[in-house]
C-alpha cells in the first residue's frame, strides 16, 4: 500500500475512495479524504464532481459487510480501464484477509469468484469521472 500511498501523493491526490479505506486513512492520516464507496449513486456521483476523483480498488472490493457495492465494483471494472495498476503484497496473506471477509463458505458461487479472481493481488486505480461522463 505504501507505493500506492507514494503514487498518490506525487499526484497530490487527497481525496478519494477506497476498498481498503482504514489501511489508506492510516497511511494518509489528516492530508487526505479518504471514503469507502456505497451503493447510492447519486451521492458517489456528487462526491466525484465535488473532487474525489479516484477509487483505489484492492481484494478488499469482496468484503460483504453490510452495503458493500459489489456490483458497482464490478460495473466500474469492466467499464473503466485502470489509470495505474500496483502490485498488492498483502495477497500473500491471502486466508489471512479472508477470513477478515465473513466470507459464506456454503455460497459456491461467491466462493467460486473470489478464489478464481485474477486481480486479486493487484491494486487498481480509477478515475470515477470516466465513469459518470
Amino acid at each position: 500500500y505504501s507505493n500506492v500511498n507514494q503514487w498518490l501523493k506525487d499526484e497530490n491526490v487527497t481525496k478519494y475512495f477506497a476498498t481498503e479505506y482504514a489501511v489508506f486513512n492510516y497511511y494518509s492520516g489528516r492530508e487526505a479524504n479518504v471514503l469507502k464507496l456505497t451503493n447510492n449513486r447519486q451521492k458517489t456521483k456528487n462526491l466525484v464532481e465535488g473532487g474525489y476523483h479516484y477509487l483505489i480498488m484492492d481484494i478488499h472490493k469482496w468484503y460483504h459487510g453490510p452495503g458493500t457495492p459489489f456490483q458497482f465494483y464490478k460495473e466500474i471494472e469492466n467499464e473503466l480501464e485502470p489509470v495505474i495498476i500496483f502490485e498488492n503484497n498483502a495477497y500473500d496473506f491471502f486466508p489471512y484477509i479472508i477470513d477478515d471477509f465473513h466470507y459464506r463458505h456454503k455460497d459456491e458461487k461467491f466462493m467460486s469468484d473470489l478464489f478464481s479472481d485474477p486481480d486479486n493481488n493487484k491494486i487498481k486505480i480509477y478515475d470515477l469521472r470516466q465513469f459518470y461522463n
